[in-house]
């Protein structure tokens, strides 16, 4: 009985198809969705106000390194490596930090940056593009969510035209 439900099931799922004109209205509609992520490697030096972030910023301007400045003076616990904050993807850090990380080229060192932390300076080691927003960068994923959302219609649809032909009795 168990094989037959779920074998039938399956045969409902396997008829629901998703078109090209379907995956492509949905882009149409929907453009503002996609955003292009990028991949970062990228150090930080964190500090509490605007008053040392833009003196630590005029000693790098005037020769000293980074990274020195990232161990004696950042409050984040990077600091210990240099304010390395690794690899990581676009949206993983707060909005303000990701905005600048957009419009910085690779090797660049931010102005101060306040977010909720407190004021950053943040220098660029990496940026690739991981996903474009294009339409062939996201067809994937948009036919696979238009396919789930068809699926879970196509078992509801089925679910309940057979509990209107076939009474269904709840023992609980």
């Amino acid at each position: 009985e168990q094989i037959l439900r779920q074998f039938s099931m399956k045969k409902v799922l396997e008829s629901v198809k998703v078109d090209e004109n379907d995956v492509n209205d949905y882009f149409e509609k929907n453009k503002d969705q996609f955003k292009k992520v990028y991949r970062y490697q990228a150090s930080h030096i964190l500090v509490d106000s605007e008053e040392k972030a833009n003196e630590i910023k005029k000693e790098i301007e005037d020769g000293k390194a980074f990274e020195d400045l990232a161990k004696e003076k950042s409050t984040c616990p990077s600091s210990e490596n240099g304010g390395d904050l690794g690899m990581f993807a676009s949206g993983q850090m707060v909005p303000e930090f990701d905005q600048a990380l957009e419009s910085m080229e690779k090797d660049q060192i931010s102005d101060p940056l306040k977010t909720q932390f407190g004021y950053h300076i943040i220098k660029l080691k990496n940026k690739e593009l991981a996903r474009d927003n294009d339409f062939d960068s996201n067809r994937n994923d948009i036919e696979g969510m238009l396919l789930g959302m068809k699926q879970q219609e196509a078992y509801l649809e089925k679910t309940n035209s057979l509990q209107e032909k076939y009474k269904v009795e709840k023992s609980f």
